[in-house]
């Protein structure tokens, strides 16, 4: 015999309502769902944020090395040279600009300063400014070096490194190592040359 009545098999109240127990169970669960959806988007933010960080922080990194060695490159002078400083003069858009990239490893600093000239003679009037790359107080990120930022200089593509007092116009080609490690838990290491 088929039967097609109420199939329920709690006992139907008066109202036709659910009881608290009922309510209590769904309200709980809802709860504990939207507690975990909460901490999913939460971690998801956090997550997205901190890898937006580092990629912005390595590309601005990797930008400082790319300007590094082009500005290596295309000097048509190194000015000065030690272990922690290097400073070229460059000539481009008619005008001449001073490049001195200084490495402090007390401070954890990398900072690039420019001094433009109105000619390109490298004379005259000039501007200069100056920009933190790498290092607290950046403004963008919270970075610190691995190790001490180096510069190698060499008078020829083959010769050995050279030691003591550098003597700028002998400078034919630089080395460098800039490692940093993020404050968001990401390391990277530049190892460069440019001639």
């Amino acid at each position: 015999m088929l039967h097609l009545g109420n199939t329920s098999r709690r006992s139907p109240n008066k109202e036709g309502g659910y009881t608290l127990a009922e309510l209590t169970t769904v309200i709980v669960i809802m709860g504990v769902l939207a507690a975990i959806t909460v901490g999913l988007v939460v971690w998801a933010n956090r997550t997205f944020i901190s890898q937006d960080t580092g990629s912005r922080a390595w590309a601005m990194v990797q930008d400082a090395n790319i300007q590094l060695q082009r500005d290596v490159n295309d000097s048509s002078r190194v000015m000065y040279a030690d272990a922690n400083t290097v400073s070229v003069l460059v000539v481009r858009d008619e005008r001449c600009e001073q490049r001195t990239w200084a490495a402090d490893p007390a401070a954890g600093t990398l900072t690039v300063t420019t001094r433009r000239f109105q000619t390109v003679a490298c004379s005259g009037g000039s501007t200069e400014g100056s920009q933190t790359i790498v290092g607290r107080g950046t403004g963008q990120f919270d970075a610190q070096f691995v190790s001490d930022p180096t510069f190698r200089f060499f008078e020829t593509a083959t010769s050995d490194a050279m030691e003591g007092d550098i003597e700028p116009g002998r400078v034919r080609r630089v080395e460098w190592t800039l490692s940093v490690q993020l404050r968001i838990a990401r390391s990277e290491s530049h190892d460069s040359t440019g001639e």
